[in-house]
């Protein structure tokens, strides 16, 4: 793990042109508030790539209280050196202010904070005559959550409910300002969030974790409860406001977007139009590639780590009371790769294969007996093995477009293997 880091070199790169620096020269104002976790240092923050404004912070909110925990080196010069920053409040004409750490305390309300700093930015961007971006990061519902009194047991059913409730008024509030300026028939708001949490799917590529929610609203122009169902990914967030702004066919000629606007799905009833046939995901050592009826996941190590493994060398497990494994854990993060174990049978298999419509929660892995034991080739169903062989397929076109990569029999630096 580098990125989001304290003093970490790696970040946002000057190559990779933000949604920010492309709306700039088309006289947009963008502002980003709360979480940004693309680097610490002063040139990866979003003021250094395009953004008028930037009030959040740059770390995981467990990353953010550690100094406060018993463990923690009180040495000052520890702190000072692989601390992390606090709240940073950074403008375009390069001022930088450190508002002070975001503290277990401060966590109760910082969302309110960086509510308020979006709705002023949005007011000052109107009263300019403006056109404006905003990217409002809340930290609901990230751990650890510090709930203020005034939200604390209002629901009556715990924190996770509560602490909804919060950013449900929060995201109340934002749209409220758009109501009140009377630009809400003019503004596009995309509610997303950056990955599942189903069985602990962040740390695997089952339906778990990589479906989210997506809400689109635009007064006037989507209809209330209009439903989608379709493949779209975050990819296509970005054309889709360049769409909107204009620009989509003005963008630098060596600008690549792998996404598609969703422009179709917002402007006609038309539930049958496809912008994606499939989707392509990776995490750590496992690759999927997930259609509207089924999902297919490959779990294949690198070279070194197969012959570790012929070798029969083990690895420690995140429970340290636990057995030794005989394979590594699917991504560095041992604590979420152990829990994603736990939760799901087939975690280990290398190969999977779901049917959405028998099995929509993904528990059963039709290649393997009771998602232990591997079925023959012979003994699978032609249906499931035909509907395997062409997700794979799939799989090797998607794979070719990262050459010098190794995936198994997927793919290698010299070719790409066809099933």
């Amino acid at each position: 793990m580098t990125i989001g880091m304290p003093g970490a070199k790696q970040g946002l790169q000057d190559k990779d042109p933000t949604l920010a620096e492309l709306l700039k020269p088309h006289g947009y104002t963008s502002g980003q508030f709360g979480k940004n976790h693309l680097g610490d240092l002063d040139q990866f923050l979003p003021t250094a790539h395009g953004f008028d404004e930037f009030f959040g912070n740059l770390y995981h909110l467990n990353a953010e209280e550690e100094p406060e925990t018993y463990h923690y080196p009180k040495n000052p010069e520890f702190h000072k050196k692989f601390g992390p920053r606090g709240v940073i409040h950074s403008f375009a004409d390069g001022k930088i202010e450190d508002t002070g750490p975001l503290t277990r305390k401060r966590m109760e309300t910082v969302d309110e904070e960086f509510l308020n700093a979006s709705l002023d930015f949005i007011e000052r961007a109107h009263k300019a005559g403006k056109p404006f971006f905003v990217w409002h990061n809340a930290t609901r519902m990230h751990v650890w959550t510090h709930l203020s009194p005034e939200w604390d047991g209002k629901t009556g059913y715990g924190l996770y409910a509560d602490g909804m409730a919060q950013h449900d008024h929060d995201i109340g509030k934002l749209l409220d300002k758009l109501d009140e300026l009377g630009i809400a028939e003019n503004t596009l708001v995309i509610f997303t969030s950056d990955h599942g949490q189903d069985r602990y799917g962040k740390a695997s590529l089952l339906e778990g974790g990589t479906a989210v929610p997506l809400f689109m609203i635009w007064k006037n122009k989507i209809p209330a409860r209009k439903k989608i169902s379709q493949l779209v990914q975050g990819i296509d967030y970005a054309p889709t406001l360049y769409h909107y702004a204009g620009i989509l066919d003005n963008l630098p000629a060596d600008y690549h977007m792998d996404g598609k606007s969703l422009h179709p799905y917002i402007e006609t009833q038309d539930n049958s139009i496809v912008t994606h046939e499939s989707l392509f995901f990776e995490m750590g050592f496992s690759r999927a590639v997930t259609t509207l009826d089924n999902h297919y996941i490959a779990v294949r190590y690198p070279q070194k780590i197969q012959q570790q493994i012929k070798a029969g060398k083990t690895w420690r497990p995140y429970i340290d009371s636990a057995s030794l494994l005989t394979k590594p854990y699917l991504l560095n993060n041992v604590h979420l790769g152990h829990y994603a174990s736990l939760h799901n049978d087939q975690y280990w298999n290398e190969d999977q294969y779901y049917a959405y419509k028998s099995d929509p929660e993904q528990y059963d892995n039709l290649l393997y007996k009771n998602n232990e034991i591997r079925i023959l080739e012979s003994q699978l169903p032609e249906e499931v093995r035909e509907g395997r062989n062409h997700l794979q397929r799939i799989l090797s076109e998607y794979l070719k477009k990262f050459p010098g990569t190794y995936f198994g029999e997927f793919h290698t630096p010299q070719k790409s293997v066809s099933h």
